[in-house]
C-alpha cells in the first residue's frame, strides 16, 4: 500500500512541511516523487514511526 505526503503526515503526526524535512535529511525515502508531491510505501513508514516510538520513550 502508498501513502501520500499528508496521509503519511497522519500517520507520524506531523505537518506535511515536518515530512518534507525528513525526506531532505534523509529519515525516510519516498517512493518516488511527481513534481512536488511524493509517494511513500506505508510499511516503510509504520516501521519508521516505531522506531522513532521506541527512540522517544
Amino acid at each position: 500500500m502508498v501513502l501520500n505526503t499528508s496521509e503519511v503526515a497522519k500517520l507520524l503526526n506531523l505537518s506535511t512541511r515536518q515530512v518534507q524535512y525528513l525526506v531532505d535529511k534523509g529519515e525516510i525515502a519516498p517512493l518516488k516523487k511527481f513534481h512536488r508531491y511524493y509517494i511513500f510505501d506505508k510499511e516503510q513508514i509504520v516501521n519508521y514511526k516505531t522506531q522513532r516510538d521506541e527512540r522517544d520513550k
